[in-house]
């Protein structure tokens, strides 16, 4: 049989290429990297699509570093002297035989020298290597008949590669007679392994018969590391997320349920499974504000999130289990953007809050029954603690200056008490709603004064924020003003005695004393 020799024929532009390329059978076409911008991938796919069969590289020559706009332009579509090489003309190599005229056969090396990147051509029948640029042979010098094989090159052994893990694209090439793509560990002239994409074309005869093999390889070890750890970050995460004592759901832009960790399921009453086939509105969930009543679609933490593109924090609703019994939750939420900066999926943190909610309620009611004992007792006959019944001002009328400090500390307690609601924080303002019953409780406020502080209060930061976090205010701050009562209360009866009566004068002598009010 004879062997096969190379021709390489010159094509002045991409047209010639073309039609050269539907007509001739053509193994390799080599294209310059001296184009116009953008002009790159255009000439790539006209030259793919004229003959999905050859292989179509781009290459790097010397010297080609001019681009098309820096010749003149009669000269754009024409070699620069007699080099084909200085063109941005594709260079097509066809497997023929005949003897390759000595320009030719200078091009074809002067192009294996130029590619950065291994090429091989192999011979099937021995693994020995035709051709190869010295990216591929490294420290090698490859001599016609010298037996230097693909294997010994790239691997450093005496045998051709095989196994799971280093599977031989000639063998491969050999079996299928298409193209194939493997991947091995390679290592490069400098002896340090890489990790490589081979990928192997076959060369026929005029026979059809299979007598060499193309081979060129990418490195692609900072992909495979790349990877690799984007992989272990992404388990770390799952592992996080699906162990997390929070329950953890995952919602995407169309409003399906897509991920429950195993806590969901203790929260939400449902499996996993049944989970991940609702929506985040589905109708089995019966969503309700906390007091039952209906909540509008656009105040759930996903229509929030998606509309604002923001997290949201301490959203709180109701929802039904399948028994029929009502859960509580509060809800945080965060979205993921896509490229685009569009929201592609959020997600959300939920905790049951039934409990503790109750636990508020019951407190609350408990506070409220102290204070109407208060009352009461403040209506006996012979009875003093009560402000009321002594005709005093109320403090925004007998000393306005300091009502407004209260309610700007009052204010400053709204603030911690949404930031806490917000970020799940402890409670760390016990002091500071103490020491502001006792600046109260030495001016001798009254229940009714509580109540004017909370609404100037609540006033001032409600006008100053959105209706959103306005309604967040008022939530909390009916809880802050039960236990600013409550300590008043308890003031109070740590000092359960005949209040001297006063007004508005007495209020503005015991607003400048130093210590709390004295009782006889």
């Amino acid at each position: 049989m004879a062997s096969p020799s190379l021709v390489i024929e010159h094509a002045p532009d991409v047209a010639s290429a073309v039609e050269t390329l539907r007509t001739q059978h053509i193994d390799l076409a080599l294209v310059s990297a001296a184009v116009q911008p953008g002009e790159g991938p255009l000439k790539l796919a006209q030259l793919c699509a004229a003959s999905p069969t050859t292989l179509v590289l781009p290459i790097h020559v010397p010297g080609a570093e001019r681009t098309a706009n820096e010749r003149p332009p009669s000269d754009l579509n024409h070699p620069e002297g007699t080099d084909p090489m200085h063109t941005n003309s594709p260079v097509l190599a066809q497997d023929t035989h005949g003897d390759a005229c000595r320009n030719d056969a200078a091009l074809f090396r002067d192009t294996l020298e130029a590619l950065t990147y291994p090429f091989y051509v192999v011979n099937v029948d021995d693994y020995t290597l035709a051709a190869a640029n010295p990216a591929a042979v490294g420290t090698h010098s490859l001599v016609p008949g010298d037996g230097l094989t693909c294997y010994r090159v790239s691997h450093r052994r005496e045998a051709p590669c095989s196994g799971k893990h280093h599977p031989c694209p000639l063998q491969e090439v050999t079996a299928s007679g298409e193209p194939v793509t493997v991947e091995h560990v390679h290592y490069a002239a400098n002896g340090v392994a890489q990790r490589v994409e081979v990928h192997g074309y076959p060369i026929f005869d005029e026979d059809g018969t299979l007598v060499q093999m193309i081979e060129y390889t990418w490195d692609i070890t900072d992909r495979r590391k790349a990877e690799e750890a984007l992989r272990r970050e992404r388990d770390l995460v799952a592992q996080l997320m699906e162990t997390s004592p929070v329950s953890i759901t995952m919602v995407n832009r169309e409003g399906e349920i897509t991920f429950a960790n195993a806590r969901a399921e203790d929260v939400l009453g449902l499996s996993k499974a049944e989970i991940t086939t609702r929506t985040y509105n589905a109708p089995d969930w019966r969503i309700t504000d906390v007091e039952r009543g209906p909540i509008d679609e656009s105040d759930l933490p996903f229509r929030r999130v998606m509309s604002t593109k923001q997290p949201v924090y301490g959203v709180r609703h109701a929802i039904e289990w399948p028994d029929g019994r009502q859960r509580i939750l509060a809800i945080n939420g965060a979205p993921l953007l896509d490229p685009s900066g569009e929201v592609e999926r959020v997600v959300f943190a939920i905790d049951d809050i039934t409990d503790r909610v109750r636990a508020e309620q019951e407190r609350i009611e408990q506070i409220e029954n102290e204070l109407r004992r208060l009352d009461e007792l403040a209506a006996l006959p012979g009875t003093a603690i009560s402000a009321r019944a002594f005709g005093m001002q109320p403090l925004h009328e007998a000393l306005p200056h300091v009502f407004e400090t209260l309610v700007a500390s009052y204010a400053l307690l709204l603030d911690e008490a949404l930031d806490r609601q917000a970020y799940r924080l402890t409670e760390t303002d016990v002091d500071n709603v103490r020491g502001l019953a006792e600046r109260l409780g030495a001016l001798g406020a009254t229940p009714r004064d509580v109540v004017d502080v909370h609404v100037a209060g609540l006033r001032g930061r409600s006008q100053q924020t959105n209706p959103i976090k306005a309604k967040a205010y008022a939530t909390e701050g009916r809880l802050v003003a039960l236990r600013l009562m409550g300590e008043l209360v308890s003031y109070y009866r740590k000092r359960c005695v005949t209040l001297t009566p006063r007004t508005g004068a007495s209020r503005r002598e015991s607003a400048s004393d130093e210590g709390p009010v004295h009782y006889e």
